[in-house]
């Protein structure tokens, strides 16, 4: 793989699938203080749930922004609206230790009655 080639964001390594469902995916995510992600996409709706408190730097082509994490309320962002290829830096002196719900702009609620 080439320096500048994008991963799809179950192909980075810090990011673990844990469930796919048709209607949903649920990843893992894990990164080391000081650590980053190799640069991956970010395409389809998410629900980011963080456990602890750091400080996150994304690089996403060109604007950088930086923020903290904590186990406050969940975090949506509407990915499928304005993808994103980015890089994420933990620049806190914490593990980053996350779960991420995806919603494929496909799927369609249902109950079951």
């Amino acid at each position: 793989m080439a320096a500048g080639d994008t991963l799809q964001v179950d192909e980075e390594p810090s990011h673990t699938v844990e469930c796919e469902h048709p209607l949903f995916r649920v990843l893992r995510v894990r990164l080391a203080p000081g650590a980053k992600t190799r640069r991956h996409r970010r395409d389809v709706d998410a629900v980011a749930c963080y456990f602890g408190a750091t400080r996150l730097r994304v690089d996403s082509g060109g604007a950088t922004t930086e923020s903290a994490t904590g186990p406050a309320a969940p975090i949506a962002t509407p990915y499928s609206k304005a993808p994103q290829d980015r890089v994420v830096a933990n620049v806190g002196s914490a593990p980053l230790n996350a779960i991420e719900v995806e919603i494929p702009h496909h799927a369609a609620a249902t109950c079951a009655r």
